[in-house]
């Protein structure tokens, strides 16, 4: 199994595939097997980089991280991993808070992207259903619920029963004190001044079922420069899995640049 030292935590990674780079980013609680639908597609055309977050799937774990700067922890793993993989630029494609992961790779590596896809992202959290749900997980997590936990996460981001199992196995390997700063990471992190900036062609991707996150489309699509987005109808969050066919083919054709029609709408 492959294993790269980063910042002295070894981190698990695959790759399969010839061409351009594209590196996928899971969500909390997930790891790299969460991408198995779109690496079987995107690995006729690509390089496709999966990996595990520290703290997560197959990673070590941290060492007294404080949670303010957390997030550029995870960010510079990145940065340090496509160093060692000999990867100077690439596509990125990220998932729920991993889109977090990627918006502070973008403003301190912002040279390292070509173009990024965000699903379900948020820039910060500001409103109340948000910080309810951080909160409730930080507390189950504190009262060691990890396994009511991993089968929260795995309900909610797999299609099928075997899905659910395995997402069910590899959440249960998410270490609890990485959750825990992760969580607490989330409440103290606002990137909202700092979108302007990110003047890369971004897609934005969230699930027509989504409702709570319409506000966070908003601000992300009104912010970015060079942003567009795209509604999956009767979906939820988990568009990578539980939309993967339609998923797939957005992302593809705005990677490739054909025939991406989806428009800076705002609602």
């Amino acid at each position: 199994m492959p294993h790269l030292n980063i910042q002295n935590v070894p981190l698990y990674y695959e790759e399969e595939g010839r061409g351009f780079p594209v590196v996928f980013l899971h969500g909390m609680g997930l790891s790299h097997a969460n991408w198995r639908g779109q690496i079987q597609h995107f690995s006729k055309k690509f390089r496709v980089i999966t990996y595990d977050m520290r703290g997560h799937g197959r990673s070590g774990i941290s060492h007294r991280q404080a949670p303010e700067t957390y997030l550029e922890v995870l960010s510079r793993d990145l940065q340090l991993m496509l160093e060692h993989l000999g990867i100077q630029k690439a596509h990125f494609v990220a998932y729920s808070t991993g889109t977090l992961v990627l918006l502070h790779f973008l403003r301190d590596f912002s040279h390292m992207c070509e173009r990024a896809v965000l699903t379900g992202a948020f820039p910060c959290l500001s409103d109340a259903y948000m910080y309810t749900k951080v909160g409730a997980s930080y507390l189950l997590t504190l009262l060691h619920a990890s396994r009511y936990e991993a089968r929260k996460v795995a309900q909610a981001n797999g299609a099928t029963s075997r899905q659910v199992d395995l997402f069910m196995n590899e959440a249960l390997k998410a270490r609890r004190s990485e959750m825990l700063v992760l969580l607490r990471a989330l409440v103290t992190c606002n990137l909202t001044s700092f979108l302007p900036k990110v003047n890369i062609p971004t897609l934005l991707i969230y699930g027509g079922n989504e409702w709570y996150m319409r506000k966070y489309r908003h601000m992300m699509l009104t912010s970015l420069p060079q942003a567009e987005v795209c509604l999956i109808p009767k979906t939820s969050h988990a568009c990578p899995t539980k939309a993967c066919q339609v998923f797939n083919m957005l992302v593809e054709d705005f990677l490739t640049g054909e025939g991406m029609q989806c428009g800076k709408t705002v609602e």
